[in-house]
């Protein structure tokens, strides 16, 4: 049915059906957050200091995978790890609220940052998830080296967006195709809808982390994928305090195919904000 709204351009009614749908999936709370995380996956390892947390998007396509370009220009000076979002895999619950999904990654760069610095990252809606993890962790005591937003829209309560989500949704079933199918399913998409759902609920609130914005300067793909079709451009416009880069690359290709110039941006900003080239793990300036 979701597959379905999508090709006669239903798109809002499709995300009505898996946000309703999200409702009947197990969740958990605040109270049992930590014992739900998944696994963190390690990208690049290099004793540099801060080290990269990176926050996955929402959309069904995403996950680890979605970094890995990114990390490369990080290999051999800085650990790049991701923290994926749970809910996606079959048994895994999804969270209740944005409060809930806050802890459980705060509570896991507790256990593996240790007293070590470290920036988060988030790309697109993972962007949003990042700032909530970096509120909470400030309330925890933990502040953040940098929180660092790829191309990460303010949130939107009515229908300004439907156009760009429906062009991410062209975008993601276009990469299901590529890949061979079958990766959108009842699963990942009820977990995009229960993420759509929380995401809705949530405003960000000021944090006193140093925060970059990088900002895509090309439009999205059409939905359907014809060049015909208007380009999509996504409105970034992050109305809490933050220093702005423009980087080449759209929405996704960012972290793709300019995977290189958004990490040299992160890096460069990096340097500036610690004032040092280089901090390894044992404390040393490189």
């Amino acid at each position: 049915m979701f597959r379905q709204s999508f090709a006669e351009g239903r798109h809002v009614a499709g995300n009505e059906l898996i946000m309703a749908a999200s409702r009947l999936r197990d969740a958990f709370d605040v109270a049992s957050a930590a014992g739900h995380a998944p696994e963190p996956v390690l990208l690049a390892t290099g004793a540099e200091r801060p080290r990269l947390f990176c926050l996955p998007a929402v959309v069904a396509t995403a996950g680890p995978q979605q970094y890995a370009r990114f990390a490369e220009r990080f290999r051999g000076r800085r650990d790049v790890t991701v923290l994926p979002q749970p809910g996606y895999l079959p048994g895994e619950p999804i969270p209740a609220d944005m409060a809930a999904l806050a802890e459980l990654h705060a509570q896991t760069l507790r256990r593996i940052a240790g007293e070590e610095p470290f920036v988060l990252v988030g790309h697109s809606a993972g962007g949003q998830i990042a700032h909530a993890v970096t509120a909470r962790l400030e309330t925890l005591g933990i502040q953040p080296a940098a929180l660092v937003l790829l191309d990460v829209p303010w949130p939107a309560d009515d229908a300004e967006n439907a156009e760009v989500g429906a062009a991410m949704l062209g975008v993601a079933f276009d990469r299901e195709r590529k890949l061979g199918g079958g990766i959108m399913n009842d699963v990942r998409l009820t977990a995009m809808g229960g993420y759509h759902r929380l995401l809705a609920d949530w405003r960000p609130e000021p944090v006193r982390t140093p925060t970059l914005l990088v900002r895509a300067t090309e439009p999205m793909p059409s939905a359907s994928g014809a060049q015909e079709d208007d380009p999509v451009m996504l409105r970034i416009d992050w109305k809490l305090g933050h220093t702005a880069r423009d980087v080449p690359g759209n929405h996704f290709s960012i972290v793709e195919d300019h995977a290189g110039d958004t990490a040299g941006v992160v890096e460069e900003w990096l340097t500036e904000v610690t004032g040092i080239t280089g901090i390894t793990a044992n404390g040393a300036a490189g």
